[in-house]
């Protein structure tokens, strides 16, 4: 238990609530969200490594800012609420501006990194979008290598 009572540290049982419902749609929301990049991103531009790792960077960031979100909603006394949620809200739409323009640039400019991550100077490639029609990078190494 949490220093303030609940599994998660959490006082209040609809912020309880709602974590369950959140690992209760968990997968729903996965499906959807890889969806919704398979229709705005092409195979190649989700072949980028580049694109993927911002991706992957605006989600942590948007998780995190959500989450205080919640708990600023759920947790906060309301004198204080009031003015972290505008902090908040401001900080997503800041990530979102900077998101908006990264994935911009990266996808005007055309074909990125290889699949393997490499030219990109990241030691580990990312994890390819299931469905995507990208070779997964383990795939993309072992037809690059096999002759």
């Amino acid at each position: 238990m949490g220093p303030h009572g609940g599994p998660h540290g959490f006082k209040s049982e609809k912020m309880k609530m709602r974590l369950s419902e959140l690992a209760a749609t968990h997968k729903q929301r996965r499906e959807a969200r890889l969806a919704m990049m398979r229709t705005r991103y092409n195979a190649g531009q989700l072949g980028n490594q580049a694109l993927l790792m911002e991706l992957r960077h605006h989600a942590r960031r948007m998780a995190y800012l959500r989450r205080a979100q919640l708990i600023a909603e759920n947790e906060v006394e309301p004198p204080k609420r009031a003015p972290l949620l505008a902090r908040i809200e401001k900080l997503i739409a800041k990530e979102n501006a900077r998101h908006e323009r990264h994935v911009k640039r990266m996808t005007d400019a055309g074909p990125g990194p290889s699949a393997s991550g490499m030219a990109s100077g990241h030691p580990h490639p990312m994890p390819h979008i299931p469905g995507s029609g990208a070779p997964s990078p383990k795939a993309a190494a072992s037809a690059g290598g096999a002759k």
